[in-house]
């Protein structure tokens, strides 16, 4: 599978969660689940962006440090990111007034779905890697 293509994948996967998130957590009332979907909306900023840059570094006239471009865009989005200033006021109001009930069983669900995306978007991307890991005294390392 090219980049573009895993690249294309991630983003999908994080669109998908986004909207889920978004969803369960303002029927669940779980401001968890909501700063998550800002989570996992930051991811697919980032990602499009990221591929974004790959195809014009690739483009016969596009820029060639163009990926470095969007790694400083997207750090720069992770930390303008308003959604964290309506959560933390929102954190805020709920301390003060008292926090509405949460319904914890699709809070639970959708976290359990939120880390198999978040393992499934690594696998995709390459960065995890499934080798067999030996214990130090296994005998297959001694000499």
């Amino acid at each position: 599978m090219t980049p573009d293509r895993r690249l294309g994948l991630v983003l999908i996967i994080n669109v998908v969660m986004v909207l889920g998130l978004v969803f369960v957590g303002l029927a669940a009332n779980s401001l968890g689940v909501l700063a998550s979907g800002a989570d996992y909306l930051g991811d697919a900023l980032g990602t499009g962006l990221s591929l974004i840059a790959l195809r014009m570094s690739r483009h016969p006239h596009g820029h060639p440090r163009a990926t470095s471009f969007a790694a400083l865009v997207n750090g720069t989005l992770l930390l303008l990111l308003f959604v964290t200033l309506a959560v933390s006021v929102e954190a805020v109001y709920r301390l003060s007034t008292g926090a509405p009930s949460i319904d914890s069983l699709p809070v639970v669900l959708v976290s359990i779905v939120a880390a198999a995306a978040m393992i499934a978007c690594a696998l995709i991307r390459g960065d995890v890697a499934w080798r067999p890991q030996y214990a130090v005294g296994d005998a297959r390392h001694r000499r």
